[in-house]
């Protein structure tokens, strides 16, 4: 038996009539109710904004110089050493 979920939360949100209008045909042409319709839009419109700020994009060249950095036997700088000191507490 599947747990009843409580809506508990509540947004309000301010259109014109057109707007409205047009949202109010969208979700009918779909058979759903106009709640429905903006949650199901939102949710998926607001996962690909958190997924876009979760990604780093670099283009090839960015990538290959990123690499070469990690992979390069370089010696820190001193500020780099300054840095590693003070996050330490020496």
């Amino acid at each position: 038996m599947e747990a009843v979920r409580h809506k508990e939360e509540r947004i309000s949100i301010r259109l014109n009539a057109d707007q409205k209008s047009v949202i109010d045909a969208a979700a009918e042409a779909l058979g759903i109710n106009l709640s429905s319709f903006v949650l199901s839009n939102v949710l998926e419109a607001a996962s690909r904004v958190v997924e876009r700020q979760r990604q780093i994009l670099l283009s090839d060249r960015a990538w290959n110089e990123f690499v070469g950095l990690i992979a390069a036997d370089a010696e820190p700088t001193p500020a780099a050493v300054k840095a590693a000191q003070r996050y330490r507490g020496k």
